[in-house]
């Protein structure tokens, strides 16, 4: 194959056999990691009030956006720089465990304001803009649960908690 890209003419003809090779294998690389950004976008079902669901999502979540974005939002996010040979799956880890304990929206928000090129590309915007609604309805669920509404009208099928019949 390397050999009949040498001969096509989108190359130059002074292009080695390495060089091809190189770029062959660069393009296989970053095809294989879009293969799992685009499958970690796929829609997943999260248990709302269960702290390890919202963690695994937001690490997922993570993971999905382009991997050069992290150190970045990570910078913007607790304003200082990233550790050094931190894998990818490691700081998505890390920015999942601080975007699931933030609670005001406005820092998170503004964190990923300071970083423009989560706006320009379009799979990063809406993986953020979904973690964002994830994160909303989570912070509902919280009031929702400090609040104690009253309880809610039942049938008469219904049972309580010790198998009585709801009245």
């Amino acid at each position: 194959m390397a050999f009949r890209l040498k001969r096509s003419p989108l190359f130059q003809a002074g292009i080695s056999l390495h060089q091809l090779q190189s770029m062959i294998l660069s393009l296989q690389r970053a095809f294989r990691l879009e293969e799992v950004r685009v499958a970690s976008t796929k829609p997943q079902k999260i248990f709302i009030r269960s702290d390890s669901d919202r963690m695994e999502y937001y690490r997922r979540a993570f993971l999905s956006l382009n991997p050069m974005l992290l150190p970045k939002i990570l910078t913007s996010a607790l304003g200082i720089a990233p550790m050094v040979n931190l894998s990818i799956d490691c700081l998505a880890a890390l920015l999942a465990e601080i975007f699931h304990e933030a609670y005001p929206m406005n820092d998170l928000e503004a964190a990923f304001k300071k970083v423009p090129e989560i706006l320009l590309s379009k799979p990063d915007r809406i993986v953020a803009t979904e973690m964002f609604h994830v994160k909303a309805f989570e912070q509902a669920c919280q009031i929702d649960k400090l609040g104690e509404y009253p309880p809610r009208r039942t049938s008469r099928n219904e049972t309580d908690g010790d198998g009585d019949h709801r009245r």
